[in-house]
């Protein structure tokens, strides 16, 4: 009987070993060219970033893939997990996916924060760190008042911020004082639903205001009636390894289109600019989908000695500025609605991530406000709408390479009216280099 066991169980395993070595050699030729092509250009530095794109990379297109995934979903509905990938995703009281961030550490960016709201606002420029709407409240989501998750409301980081005298927008707490919805997460994406985003906007426009900064329309470009909102189903980075199943359904992304006349021109320098044509096929990897979802190329990285050396030019060489201008849908959107993908990256339709820098000029208002906003894509459509509204506005992401010189340029050339800060996470906070 032992025998029999033995046996069964020997041939369980190698009917496992064979599937998932034939799924794996199924899927080699999506793989291999693209690891071979980035393997010559890795370095200590941009090493984890790499093989989290891969990683990223593999479990987006890998086939069959979408069943797998149902099926581990599936099984851990039936065993009640709460968490998954090893505890470093959790799900709430809400059924929303959250991202564990067990390495943050939180005096280290506090003080990065601290350091880079000291280099501008000791040239002159008003520093405003935006604590962006969070993705739970940690009383629904009790393991949150003991451990850090992406997008939690960090109250003692806010704390420390304020009590150093640093100028901090809470937009969460604002909307839950007021007795608005506050919490804007979804179920199976690391972001934040487009209105929590909007509704952020609109609050830092309310504040720029108040410090005497010109916001074009500001009671129409921030009033939800102006937008046509067009809903998309959407199936986010949080559970692609373990299926819309165990969230009990995907999500609904909306794309917000203005109702009223707009014109803004986006440069983006040294990089190919997003749009219908190209788009980042995946949020960690930019780079073409192998069943054509996407047209991407392959973006290549900015040469960080293209710099900014004045604030109203783009960069040195006129030669590598690549500009679109229109209304919002074509220029500050791109237009991947227009594509046809199956289960786009919708949070890319907006901006120009993996860029390091580029800008966004309303040509309706060239003589509004210019900032600089810095972030990662957790402020992406805060900065889309809040655009809007401003003259002007140059995005840097502190996570892409080349951002520290952009970073720099920007410190030494100065004319903005205001600094906004908003982020989500670790990763962030620590690739902020100033050169200290």
């Amino acid at each position: 009987m032992k025998k029999k066991k033995r046996i069964s169980s020997t041939a369980l395993i190698a009917w496992f070993l064979f599937v998932v070595l034939f799924l794996s050699a199924w899927n080699a030729d999506r793989f291999v060219d693209m690891m071979a092509s980035e393997l010559p250009g890795i370095t200590p530095e941009n090493a984890k970033v790499r093989t989290d794109r891969w990683d990223s990379y593999y479990t987006r297109y890998f086939r069959f893939m979408e069943p797998l995934a149902e099926l581990t979903g599936a099984s851990f509905l039936v065993m009640g997990k709460k968490s998954a990938d090893n505890y470093n995703y959790f799900k709430d009281g809400a059924g929303c996916m959250q991202l564990l961030e067990d390495d943050f550490d939180r005096p280290r960016a506090e003080k990065q924060i601290q350091t880079l709201a000291g280099a501008f606002e000791g040239r002159g420029v008003p520093f405003i760190f935006v604590a962006m709407p969070p993705r739970f409240d940690k009383e629904d989501f009790p393991v949150a008042r003991e451990l850090d998750f992406f997008g939690q409301h960090d109250e003692k980081m806010i704390a420390a911020l304020s009590g150093g005298g640093i100028d901090v927008l809470d937009a969460g707490q604002l909307m839950k004082d007021s007795g608005a919805r506050y919490l804007y997460p979804f179920k199976t994406d690391i972001h934040l639903e487009t209105e929590g985003e909007f509704e952020t906007a609109r609050l830092l426009a309310e504040k720029l205001s108040s410090m005497g900064l010109e916001i074009m329309g500001r009671d129409s470009v921030f009033d939800k009636g102006s937008y046509e909102i067009v809903p998309y189903a959407f199936t986010g980075n949080l559970v692609k390894s373990y299926g819309v199943s165990y969230t009990f359904g995907g999500d609904i992304f909306e794309l917000w289109y203005p109702l009223f006349d707009t014109d803004l021109t986006v440069t983006n320098p040294g990089l190919p600019i997003l749009g219908p044509d190209i788009a980042a096929a995946d949020l960690s990897l930019p780079i073409a989908d192998p069943d054509g979802a996407a047209a991407d190329p392959g973006l290549p990285i900015a040469d960080p000695d293209i710099a900014v050396t004045d604030p109203d030019l783009a960069t040195t060489n006129p030669d590598d500025v690549v500009s679109k201008q229109g209304p919002f849908a074509e220029s500050v959107m791109n237009g991947m609605e227009l594509r046809g993908s199956a289960n786009p990256y919708w949070v890319i339709n907006y901006l120009q991530y993996p860029s390091p820098y580029y800008t966004i000029v309303n040509n309706n208002n060239k003589d509004g406000c210019k900032l600089l906003f810095i972030i990662d894509s957790y402020a992406m459509r805060t900065v889309a709408y809040l655009s809007l509204g401003a003259g002007r506005i140059d995005v840097i992401d502190t996570r892409s390479d080349g951002s520290a010189e952009y970073l720099r340029q920007a410190m030494e050339t100065g004319g903005y009216d205001a600094v906004l800060v908003a982020a989500g996470g670790k990763d962030f906070y620590n690739s902020i280099d100033i050169g200290q």
